[in-house]
């Protein structure tokens, strides 16, 4: 029998009391009784059913528990038409989240087709108890901050938290429009002098109506300059080789050998073109590796960059040369003294197979310097180091002239070849340009003779 009720519950599509067909055909037992937390709530009342015959009245339960096991739905409770704010919770303005219902029947009298039902609907709350500062935004439900040091006291900082739905912004919206500030204000307090990047989100979390969402974020404080804005979770690794496998004088300089390895994210939010980051990281590498071999010029030897284009990552090896002061970057001298002591033989013809006579001639002393140098720039061959006759290539070898001839010889410079190379070393821009040159000087060493014929005037040539 319908009755009027002032009292009307409404949950989605079942309507319990008031004024209209059908819900006046359900009547609301007791009070409502409701249970609030920080995060969820539930409204507990009781209501019964009757219907005319067996028929009517197993159809009424079936439309009535079809309704309560939809999820998800408004509930909405009303005096007279006059809505009650304390027990109305809606999905539709998320003041109430993600609804369920579970029922039981208390009573049921099949003989006269009635039964009485007790429902509680369980949903949770939004995060609209917070301050709406970066530090403590809207919809911010609960968050956890973990601080990890690695042996270099490098910091890295994971950032777990959970976000509402709130006002109408879904939970994902309010995630991202929100993370970035509170995570700034997060790592200040952690360490506000500190550069931090934000390196991987590895998950996010949301329910299916998207009213809550659980994230996690991993920030790394950098302890270098990056390669590009864009990238991400950089490693810069510089090993510098230098090698002294031996130079006559003092001021040689070998090239300083450095390699790198690289590997990089590139944030795909912002860039896709590896080939046009790499370009600019290819530049911030150089500047490191020249500042890490203390200046100089650079070579770049060996250039081998590795483009994932699936994840879109970098990873790349490279081999520079970088020039250590001296524009001398390689020097040997090599003296060498050939003695012919003049002994010579004659073939003898006495019928044994080995007869030979040894009688003295003149003899020879040949003095010959070969030097080899390598040096920064383009060098023209000038025989500057001949202008006091040699002295100065032998000292550079640790030699004298006095040392190498004996009283009364006298040392003569016969000839001169000289080996001129110009070399590129390096893919442009990073190139340097040398020139490696070979000279070899040969003297003669003799004791000058009156007899014979005019001697020349002796001196460097």
């Amino acid at each position: 029998m319908a009755t009027n009720r002032d009292l009307q519950i409404v949950y989605g599509d079942l309507t319990i009391g008031g004024p209209n067909s059908p819900g006046n055909t359900r009547e609301p037992h007791g009070p409502l009784m409701k249970k609030d937390g920080r995060d969820f709530s539930s409204i507990v009342f009781e209501f019964g059913i009757h219907a005319a015959t067996d028929a009517l009245f197993e159809a009424e339960k079936d439309t009535v528990e079809a309704e309560l096991r939809k999820p998800f739905k408004d509930l909405t409770v009303t005096i007279e038409s006059e809505p009650i704010d304390y027990f109305t919770r809606k999905q539709s303005d998320d003041t109430g989240l993600d609804a369920e219902a579970t029922w039981e029947i208390l009573e049921e009298d099949q003989a006269r087709h009635s039964a009485r039902y007790r429902v509680t609907i369980q949903m949770e709350r939004p995060a609209d108890w917070t301050a709406g500062t970066d530090a403590d935004p809207a919809g911010l439900r609960d968050a956890t901050i973990s601080v990890n040091y690695i042996d270099s006291r490098r910091k890295e900082v994971r950032i777990d938290t959970e976000f509402t739905a709130i006002s109408g912004t879904a939970a994902r919206a309010q995630y991202e429009a929100k993370i970035a500030a509170y995570a700034t204000a997060v790592l200040n307090v952690i360490d506000s002098g500190a550069t931090w990047q934000l390196v991987n989100e590895p998950e996010t979390e949301a329910t299916r109506n998207n009213k809550t969402i659980r994230t996690s974020r991993v920030y790394k404080a950098l302890l270098e300059t990056q390669g590009t804005a864009n990238v991400r979770d950089q490693a810069l690794h510089i090993r510098r080789r230098i090698t002294a496998p031996g130079d006559t004088g003092v001021n040689v300089k070998r090239l300083k050998i450095l390699d790198v390895h690289y590997e990089a994210g590139i944030d795909s939010d912002d860039s896709t073109d590896l080939r046009g980051e790499w370009n600019s990281i290819l530049s911030f590498i150089a500047g490191q590796v020249r500042s890490y071999a203390g200046g100089g010029t650079l070579a770049l030897i060996e250039n081998h960059p590795d483009f994932d284009q699936s994840n879109n990552r970098i990873v790349a090896d490279c081999t520079f040369w970088a020039t250590g002061g001296s524009r001398i970057l390689e020097q040997q001298i090599m003296a060498r003294v050939e003695r012919d002591m003049g002994k010579r033989l004659r073939d003898v013809y006495d019928g044994g197979d080995l007869s030979k006579r040894l009688y003295q001639s003149v003899g020879s002393k040949r003095l010959t310097i070969t030097h080899t140098v390598t040096m920064q720039g383009t060098v023209q061959i000038v025989p500057a180091e001949l202008k006091d006759g040699g002295a100065a290539v032998l000292r550079l070898a640790g030699l004298t002239l006095s040392g190498i001839k004996k009283a009364g010889e006298k040392i003569e410079h016969f000839n001169r070849v000289d080996d001129h190379h110009p070399v590129t070393w390096g893919s442009s821009p990073y190139q340097i340009k040398a020139t490696q040159i070979k000279v070899v000087h040969t003297f003669e060493i003799f004791k000058a003779s009156g007899g014979g014929a005019p001697t020349i005037a002796s001196g460097p040539r």
